[in-house]
């Protein structure tokens, strides 16, 4: 029994199915946009993490394990152990002092909406949300929070004080 090779147009049918298919992937992979509210939801979720964060002495992947869920570890080295708030005996962090202030630059302040704005990279990867601080218990300032698009979703990955 002899096999017939197939057609022309089957072989364009094969070939635009992988076409579509390719593109349908790259549209859904760039449906990844950050909403204002969204990102203020997660800002206050993981501020709650913050809050329960110093009760008590971690070790550092204990500290990742912790915020894990919306913290990249970039963030949790620079901001959560590095900016002097925290201080390592031994294999753990704890709080460096007791009753005292954090550290400038080192937590996201009351981000209201209307004082704030998304600007968002071309491929939808990176967001920065700017939030306009007036004067209070620190000088006037623009706190930049960056987000970034990971494997497992949206995560805040830096903090800046721009004064």
């Amino acid at each position: 029994m002899k096999m017939k090779m197939p057609s022309k147009l089957f072989h364009l049918l094969i070939w635009l199915t992988v076409i579509l298919a390719g593109c349908s992937a790259q549209t859904s992979s760039k449906q990844v946009e950050l909403s204002l509210e969204e990102a203020l939801q997660m800002i206050q979720q993981a501020s709650l993490l913050d809050y329960s964060f110093y009760a008590e002495p971690r070790t550092r992947e204990e500290s990742y394990d912790h915020f894990k869920k919306y913290y990249t570890n970039h963030y949790i080295d620079k901001i959560v152990l590095g900016t002097g708030n925290l201080k390592e005996e031994g294999d753990k962090w704890s709080f460096a002092y007791e009753g005292g202030e954090l550290v400038e630059g080192s937590f996201i302040n009351t981000i209201y909406e209307e004082s704030s704005e998304l600007k968002t990279t071309e491929d939808l990867r990176v967001v920065k949300l700017i939030n306009h601080i007036g004067d209070g218990l620190y000088a006037p300032h623009r706190e930049i929070i960056t987000f970034v698009h990971t494997d497992k979703g949206w995560k805040i990955d830096d903090l800046v004080w721009d004064k």
